[in-house]
């Protein structure tokens, strides 16, 4: 983790506290036995628990730069994501997928005053106000955020297909939700037999399953808000 320029949460947790692992989970209470002289290992146990705390600390910030990223209002936030697998609205998403760039884990750390892991992650850290380091992203990053929107309003789209192929006819239907694996084998098929195209070609196909499980949770949470003003 020492030489990585982008961490995930826990990576970056267990760096801070010299630890040699990621920390996932809280860690449990030692175990005491009095009568064998043991009263467990509460010096590994504290820094466990401290580590535990700044993960879900970074995750919180994670999701704050997120929701400004894809267009969100909310407060301003130092760190900044360099890279996540999932759409962070949807159900199914890992926090653990997400990276953060080792640079601004420093400066983050040094806001908060603490410069000796502000040091492992940053030999220079900056105290640089949240809402500077806000925009320095966005237009670093604009083009990379318009064409996650579009690519959201394609999820949308998909999302909102498959939910009315649903209600049209059982078969692509699975309690009251889209059948995505059910539309998805019928969407490859079709493409086979009509155009003779299968799913290792650069169809849009391959990921088709989980794009409709995104795209249906997205047309949800619209109507959910009261649809499209």
């Amino acid at each position: 983790m020492r030489w990585k320029l982008h961490l995930t949460p826990s990576e970056a947790a267990g760096l801070a506290l010299g630890l040699n692992h990621p920390v996932i989970e809280e860690p449990e209470i030692p175990k005491c036995n009095p009568e064998a002289d043991d009263f467990g290992d509460w010096p590994q146990y504290y820094k466990e628990m401290e580590a535990f705390e700044i993960s879900e600390a970074l995750k919180e910030e994670a999701y704050v730069w997120l929701r400004a990223e894809l267009g969100g209002e909310g407060p301003k936030t130092i760190i900044q994501v360099t890279s996540y697998t999932d759409n962070p609205y949807s159900e199914g998403f890992d926090p653990q997928n997400i990276l953060i760039s080792k640079e601004s884990i420093g400066n983050w750390f040094y806001f908060h005053g603490d410069k000796e892991k502000a040091a492992i992650f940053n030999p220079d850290p900056k105290k640089t106000d949240p809402g500077e380091m806000r925009t320095v992203t966005k237009i670093s990053s604009a083009k990379e955020s318009k064409a996650r929107l579009n690519s959201d309003s394609l999820l949308e789209a998909v999302g909102l297909l498959s939910m009315l192929l649903a209600e049209r006819s059982n078969l692509y239907k699975r309690g009251d939700k889209p059948n995505a694996r059910q539309i998805t084998e019928a969407v490859e098929g079709l493409a086979r037999e009509l155009y003779g195209l299968d799913t290792n070609e650069r169809t849009g196909l391959n990921n088709l399953n989980k794009d409709i499980a995104s795209g249906v949770d997205a047309v949800k949470r619209i109507i959910n808000k009261g649809g499209i003003k």
